[in-house]
């Protein structure tokens, strides 16, 4: 009996060192991905993150109880929107949900105990929400995919087809929640920024060469004709959750129309971001850190006008990153 206690004692030590180990990876990779965003961009991060998270806090004393449930939509987003499969290859049967799960926990922990200050039940109501989404499908379940086979999308947006099939449940479930307006405004505004946060994953790889020279157009050229595409089916992804919003929530029917802008501007600045640091059939660290915090910035007027510039800086650099290859 002695034996089997000190075994399981070891095994218990030995996982949570595994978990330690995880997530001091976790950290090394966000590390790697400020550091080749550079002095100035790790900056903005933090200004941007930083007077995110103290609007936050404060709208948590007085606001409505869903505040402090947002960061479990993002966390859900993250979730099914997770395209890190050959990492989670090491985490094998009954032991992913414990290394998930710590990593949740790690990486929540901020929000979590700052929500269960002022109210108590959100210390219970993270973990518990955090211990049953670690034992949902991670990404999008592949049952499920048949059944969304993207024939609708042409293969001209293939960052549009990929990203969508990488994360389809994801897509649905924000489509179906920005529907809900008729019951409550909360529903298709979470929806829509959750929207807006999940856009630069469709720009994190880029193409290689030959897929981008396939039309033979300037950069210029390349970079409109891309813009208008992807915010025709954006344009048409959001339509009916723009048209319930009118129309059930008639008082503030404007706050679409924001949201129409801010998509339009995101995906044009996501482009441009993506292209500055153009490299063939990479992955793009560096553009990430600039998305998150040119879309932070947007929602938070004193730091409005610096997407702005950021995107007229880096529509210039891509067309001269884009002229070797396109030879403009």
């Amino acid at each position: 009996m002695k034996c089997i206690q000190i075994h399981s004692t070891f095994v218990a030590s030995m996982n949570l060192n595994a978990a330690a180990y995880q997530v001091l990876i976790r950290l090394k990779q966000m590390l790697r991905e400020v550091y080749a965003a550079g002095l100035l961009g790790v900056l903005c991060s933090v200004l941007g993150l930083g007077f995110g998270g103290y609007v936050w806090l404060k709208a948590l004393p007085d606001g409505p109880f869903w505040v402090g449930a947002i960061p479990l939509l993002l966390l859900l987003s993250v979730h099914f929107g997770r395209t890190d499969h050959h990492f989670m290859k090491v985490w094998r049967g009954k032991q992913k949900p414990f290394f998930l799960a710590i990593e949740y926990l790690f990486f929540a922990a901020p929000f979590w105990l700052s929500a269960g200050i002022h109210t108590p039940w959100f210390l219970l109501i993270y973990p518990a929400f955090i211990a049953a989404l670690v034992f949902l499908p991670v990404g999008s379940p592949r049952v499920i995919r048949p059944f969304f086979n993207l024939r609708f999308i042409p293969d001209s947006l293939y960052e549009i087809k990929s990203g969508i099939r990488k994360s389809t449940l994801l897509w649905l479930f924000l489509f179906l929640l920005s529907l809900l307006g008729f019951l409550h405004l909360a529903a298709p505004i979470v929806a829509w920024v959750l929207l807006l946060l999940c856009l630069p994953e469709f720009y994190r790889e880029a193409e290689p060469w030959p897929l981008l020279v396939l039309k033979a157009q300037t950069p210029s050229r390349l970079l409109l004709s891309k813009w208008v595409n992807h915010s025709a089916f954006f344009l048409l992804f959001s339509l009916p959750s723009v048209l319930v919003f009118m129309v059930f929530q008639t008082p503030i029917w404007w706050l679409a129309l924001v949201f129409v802008g801010l998509l339009l501007f995101n995906l044009f600045f996501n482009l441009v971001c993506k292209y500055a640091y153009y490299e063939s059939a990479a992955l793009q660290s560096a553009n990430q850190i600039w998305l998150s915090t040119g879309l932070v910035c947007l929602f938070f007027p004193p730091l409005l006008p610096l997407p702005f510039v950021m995107s007229v800086v880096f529509y210039r650099k891509s067309l001269k990153k884009l002229a070797p290859y396109l030879h403009d």
